[in-house]
């Protein structure tokens, strides 16, 4: 069984074989996303529901662990959608990690 650990803070090279997700490197050493610019509005939406619909949006079989908990509220317009989603693993301390072909999402301890 392979797993790939995403971390924002890494300075990897990461490509999933998730269609349009994935992070390289610009020469000044941060991510470089290359997902479809999105504009979304969410207000005090349970992170859950928010992390599943870009599972859907993007075909992302995605499983999220029960001790993943909150609410938020963004609006962000014409943003890469792996960068709103890895932004919002960065803001909940998240980290998401492929078994085989799904993604499982847990509390980064």
């Amino acid at each position: 069984m392979k797993r790939w650990t995403i971390r924002i803070a890494a300075a990897l090279l990461i490509i999933f074989a998730a269609p349009d997700l994935s992070i390289s490197l610009e020469e000044s050493g941060g991510p470089a996303f290359t997902g479809r610019k999105i504009d979304i509005v969410m207000d005090n939406a349970e992170i859950r529901k928010v992390l599943l619909l870009f599972g859907e949006c993007a075909g992302i079989n995605m499983v999220i662990k029960e001790n993943v908990k909150g609410k938020i509220t963004l609006k962000l317009k014409n943003v890469p959608w792996d960068q709103a989603f890895h932004l919002l693993l960065d803001i909940f301390n998240l980290k998401a990690e492929y078994i085989n072909d799904t993604m499982v999402i847990d509390k980064d301890l």
